[in-house]
């Protein structure tokens, strides 16, 4: 690598430690902020919680289009950067809202939660789209690129397991109230905003690079999308796979706390997915020859994860769910040992 491809390859990683820290906080605390912080009532608590799925389901829609309009920008200071900044700025107000508290219990809630949800996804993914689509525009060669994509995902995932080891010791620590709750945002949000400046301020696009092309078209984009159909195909697994990852993820806490019985193991729950995906990442690219193989076997051990969970973890007793030996036996030592 040269000096600045060097240079761009930590500023470029280095900028999405925030990001993933603001995005992690959301997709895995605020469902749990909404139930058990601020104790909506029933029906209000339902309105809000369909809110969340369905434009989760129709950002779907708003990222192609999202990425559309990022293709088409031209301006002095390149075409990442705007949206960018723009993106960090708004998304990080709609964000602070998301966890205010402003006194309201009825389905006023539910329409400012609505808006605020819907502009933070839609300012988010401005933000998201417009860093991951300079990545391609640092480098032309194909092993430089992985190399800075593999770097830049290490550091999204540090981002993203500290908040999740922090956010329920740090916010029980608090007092679980709601201001509690906002000031661990603000100080997400200033990190956020902090960590975006790496990329922002130190990476260096060469633009003379690259040949101007013409701008992509509604239809255009459209037709590329629904003609490729291993475009499709790769699609419909991503949004299977988030399906999943989301659904496993968002009720963790809850599974900890109301089944498992101890919601303060949240964090080492976390803490060993985490490093384990690290590790992960670390010898992944190492792994060309066999990649497909790790696939399948991934996706075949992600088929029958849950279901040995359940049963070895959790045996039912007398009517009711209760920690099997062999589950207290690996987390908390055998007999005596303490």
């Amino acid at each position: 690598m040269t000096k600045l491809e060097k240079r761009n390859k930590y500023f470029f990683g280095l900028g999405t430690v925030g990001r993933d820290m603001f995005y992690a906080f959301e997709s895995n605390a605020l469902l749990y902020y909404l139930s058990n912080v601020l104790s909506l009532p029933v029906g209000v608590f339902a309105a809000a919680s369909m809110v969340l799925t369905v434009l989760r389901v129709l950002d779907a829609l708003n990222d192609p289009i999202t990425g559309l309009i990022i293709d088409n920008i031209k301006s002095p200071w390149g075409k990442y950067k705007p949206p960018m900044l723009i993106g960090a700025v708004t998304s990080s107000v709609f964000f602070l809202i998301l966890f205010a508290d402003f006194g309201l219990t009825n389905y006023w809630f539910v329409v400012v939660f609505g808006l605020a949800y819907i502009l933070w996804d839609i300012t988010y993914g401005v933000n998201d789209i417009a860093y991951w689509s300079m990545l391609p525009s640092l480098t032309m060669e194909q092993k430089k690129r992985e190399n800075m994509g593999a770097f830049a995902r290490i550091c999204a995932n540090v981002g993203m397991f500290a908040i999740m080891v922090a956010w329920e010791p740090v916010t029980s620590a608090m007092g679980n109230t709601p201001h509690g709750w906002f000031i661990v945002a603000v100080a997400v949000t200033v990190a956020m905003l902090g960590f975006q400046c790496f990329t922002l301020f130190g990476v260096k696009e060469d633009k003379g690079r690259f040949k101007q092309e013409e701008g992509t078209s509604l239809r255009q984009m459209f037709s590329v999308l629904f003609k490729n159909d291993q475009l499709m195909w790769t699609t419909l697994s991503m949004a299977l796979f988030m399906v999943g990852y989301c659904t496993t993820t968002g009720f963790a806490m809850y599974y900890m706390q109301y089944v498992f019985g101890d919601k303060g193991m949240y964090a080492i729950l976390a803490a060993v997915v985490g490093v384990s995906q690290l590790a992960a990442l670390a010898v992944f690219p190492a792994c060309d020859m066999v990649r497909t193989l790790i696939l399948a076997y991934g996706s075949w051990r992600l088929v029958i994860g849950p279901g040995y969970f359940l049963r070895h973890g959790f045996i039912i007793k007398g009517g009711r769910i209760s920690r099997s030996s062999s589950v207290r036996y690996v987390i908390r030592g055998r007999p005596g040992s303490r």
